[in-house]
């Protein structure tokens, strides 16, 4: 059967900027809009029997890390509130605490659904179990300061052991406006175009090739459809937009990240363009 729990690990320090790969770094100095972050722990688990005959059992485990206090308790709710609706897709929630209670089950859901169950049962012996389902959501601080919040959410399934996939999402909230930051916050409208042949540019730069044409011998593919999305995220380097599996590349070369310089941004920058910030 299913259980459920919510570990509290560690407060945060302010000013914590952590890497989804896995690398830890500090921001110096201590800017007055930079939040107190959390980390939270959350798990979920299901086994069931197959209308096949066999026997599943889904798992899900969610580190979560979410502002704990900003400047004011008026100020605290209200980012509490984005990160809820937006980064746990738990919009309904009337607090952080339920909204965390509830994530891991929506995760179980989400990859542990696609199984048809017979019905719900309680599984003594392990061998028993024919098919596993894995999943860690990791969710993390990588940018706090210049009144930017910027999280990393990183989704990782296996079967059986095995990987089968490992998203980024990317979720870059305004702390002045107290907003999500999209693409015509931080570039003009009429420059999407533009900024997508400079994506396409330095993607081949950075794997060293000449052209288009080296590029699918890496495995590169669909590259007329390279364009800017809504899945990046801002800090002191530039901008970096992140690309699912299959969307640009073969499945061998994973996600495709692309990272440009302010200073190959800055002629695309929209009036009150959010980049100012930072670069």
């Amino acid at each position: 059967m299913k259980r459920f729990y919510i570990a509290i690990t560690a407060l945060v320090a302010m000013t914590i900027g952590v890497s989804c790969s896995g690398g830890v770094g500090h921001d110096t100095g201590v800017p007055a809009d930079s939040v107190t972050l959390t980390t939270t722990t959350v798990n979920d688990t299901s086994s069931f029997a197959l209308s096949d005959g066999g026997k599943c059992s889904v798992s899900a485990e969610a580190k979560v890390t979410y502002p704990q206090s900003f400047k004011d308790k008026s100020a605290t709710e209200q980012l509490q509130e984005i990160f809820a609706a937006i980064v746990l897709e738990r919009e309904d929630s009337a607090t952080i605490d339920k909204a965390l209670a509830e994530y891991a089950r929506v995760i179980l859901a989400e990859y542990g659904g696609n199984e048809e169950p017979a019905h719900d049962l309680t599984i003594e012996d392990e061998t028993e179990i024919t098919r596993r389902y894995n999943t860690k959501v990791n969710i993390e601080s990588v940018y706090n300061k210049n009144g930017l919040l910027v999280i990393c959410k990183e989704e990782t399934v296996a079967k059986n052991g095995k990987e089968t996939a490992r998203l980024h999402s990317y979720y870059n909230i305004d702390l002045q406006q107290m907003r999500i930051i999209n693409l015509s916050d931080i570039l003009r409208d009429d420059a999407m175009r533009d900024v997508s042949a400079v994506l396409k540019q330095q993607l081949i730069e950075q794997n060293n090739v000449q052209d288009e044409e080296e590029l699918g011998e890496l495995g590169y593919y669909n590259l007329d459809n390279l364009n800017v999305t809504n899945n990046f995220k801002i800090n002191d380097k530039g901008v970096t937009w992140s690309y699912r599996p299959n969307e640009l590349a073969i499945d061998r070369v994973g996600e495709p990240v692309i990272t440009l310089p302010f200073d190959r941004l800055k002629p695309f920058y929209s009036d009150d363009s959010v980049l100012k910030r930072v670069d």
